[in-house]
């Protein structure tokens, strides 16, 4: 027997959309390596307005080189979106890190360390 897990897929979804704002997630998309120019061409840029929370992480969580101070914690629900990458902009930070929260092969949650 199978859990269906789209309810709390759904539950998390609603506890953000209710409690979180609305950011833009910004993906740059490289173009092509030219060997002859040595420049990539052809970069797009796809922005998708998203809901968000943001966080601070603890005090005993910023260690100084994984987790800087000044770090951000912004958790994103996984229902309907293409998920985040690392180098992905969101709300004027970087996305520097990406924990996946999931039961089985379907994603609840994403939670993003991001960065000024």
């Amino acid at each position: 027997m199978t859990y269906d897990y789209s309810t709390l897929e759904n539950t998390g979804l609603s506890l953000i959309t209710k409690f979180g704002r609305d950011v833009v997630l910004k993906r740059i998309a490289e173009g092509v390596y030219n060997p002859n120019t040595g420049a990539i061409s052809g970069n797009s840029e796809v922005n998708e307005t998203i809901k968000a929370v943001f966080t601070n992480f603890k005090d005993n969580q910023i260690d100084g080189s994984i987790v800087l101070r000044g770090d951000r914690l912004v958790l994103m629900s996984a229902k309907d979106i293409t998920p985040p990458q690392t180098n992905d902009m969101i709300g004027g930070f970087k996305i520097v890190g990406i924990t996946h929260v999931q039961t089985g092969d379907t994603p609840i949650l994403y939670k993003l360390q991001v960065r000024k």
